[in-house]
């Protein structure tokens, strides 16, 4: 099966033959990526690309972290690592080195569990919308 994501270089979809499940995860994800790059660049920490980034990190960290706690893999080499941009923060990066660090890290950090991903990113968004929302109805009292 194909992917047919938008990043398919990036996952390394187009290298193996995936199932149906993943490849709907790889979209899941890839379609977040992009979404969140649409969003300009901004010096402060509520923006909406730095939630769909951090969604994402949070998301990988949920999927590692047991297994850097039993010592199976190591914390530098994690996804959740690797999304962290080298000279910015991720709202004060530019879209293309944002792109650049967020489609590299998953290459660099040789992910394949994709559909545990995806499934923790559909989890932090919830959480986001529900902190939102929770935030909304406090500003109403």
């Amino acid at each position: 099966m194909e992917c047919n994501c938008l990043y398919p270089e990036s996952p390394r979809c187009t290298e193996h033959k995936i199932c149906k499940e993943c490849s709907a995860a790889h979209r899941k994800i890839a379609n977040h990526i992009s979404n969140l790059l649409k969003y300009p660049r901004s010096s402060r920490v509520s923006s909406r690309r730095y939630q769909g980034w951090k969604q994402l990190r949070e998301a990988a960290e949920a999927i590692e972290e047991k297994l850097v706690a039993e010592g199976r893999l190591d914390l530098a080499d994690t996804l959740e690592v690797a999304l962290i941009p080298d000279e910015y923060d991720a709202w004060e990066c530019s879209t293309s080195e944002l792109r650049r660090v967020m489609l590299g890290s998953f290459r660099k950090a040789k992910v394949v569990r994709f559909q545990e991903l995806a499934c923790e990113l559909d989890n932090k968004i919830q959480e986001s919308a529900m902190e939102s929302a929770v935030r909304f109805f406090q500003s109403l009292k």
